[in-house]
């Protein structure tokens, strides 16, 4: 038999989230069947697929995972048969695609004019930096970065900063924070204030550039 994820082993207990985005690009519990499978570590002479052994394995693997991106994930293991649920051949394992570099996170961006105590934000400039975050996570694979603006944990990266318009012109000054420090120098680009969506690519681009 050929082996399948259609099945649901575990559930996230009450109230807690399910991490359906990860570092992986993928759910959490997810990876982690799948990894168990890729990589052997699920199997009995790494050939049997034990469905004990796979569901065990893959729940401490999503607590250990989770942990990693600061929050919790505590899956509980429905049932107790421990059987053989098929054989995983090389054509099975390499039809297996999952990701070993894990996706940059990024959380929510600050960007204020003025006054940095008041950090006002009066031409919503944050937000449009999270929309095309968002956007270029929505890439799935194709994209190195995965954006969560409830991200709140010391390995997520921020882009920080500041802009002014003058004169129809807008001025970006951003860095880019992780871990309480900047990552790289100080962006600063500048152009008519009707091109602000370009600016903004180009800024997460070079970002992307600089972390990759």
């Amino acid at each position: 038999r050929k082996v399948t994820t259609s099945a649901s082993p575990a559930r996230s207990a009450s109230g807690q989230s399910a991490y359906e985005t990860s570092q992986f690009g993928q759910g959490l519990l997810t990876y982690s069947l799948l990894s168990g499978i890729k990589y052997q570590s699920a199997l009995r002479e790494s050939k049997y697929l034990d469905v004990t052994k796979w569901f065990n394995i893959a729940s401490d693997q999503v607590r250990d995972l989770a942990k990693e991106i600061g929050g919790r994930q505590d899956p509980q293991i429905i049932g107790a048969a421990s059987f053989d649920i098929g054989i995983v051949d090389k054509e099975v394992m390499d039809g297996i695609k999952i990701s070993n570099s894990k996706k940059k996170l990024f959380g929510r961006s600050i960007l204020y004019t003025g006054d940095p105590l008041l950090l006002l934000d009066e031409w919503r400039v944050s937000s449009e930096f999270d929309k095309a975050l968002n956007q270029q996570s929505a890439r799935g694979a194709e994209s190195i970065l995965n954006f969560n603006e409830g991200y709140n944990m010391p390995d997520a990266y921020s882009i920080r900063g500041n802009y002014e318009i003058n004169n129809g012109v807008i001025i970006f000054k951003i860095s880019l924070i992780n871990k309480g420090k900047r990552v790289g120098v100080e962006i600063v680009k500048s152009g008519p204030v009707t091109s602000q969506k370009t600016l903004i690519q180009a800024i997460i681009n070079d970002i992307l550039l600089a972390i990759n």
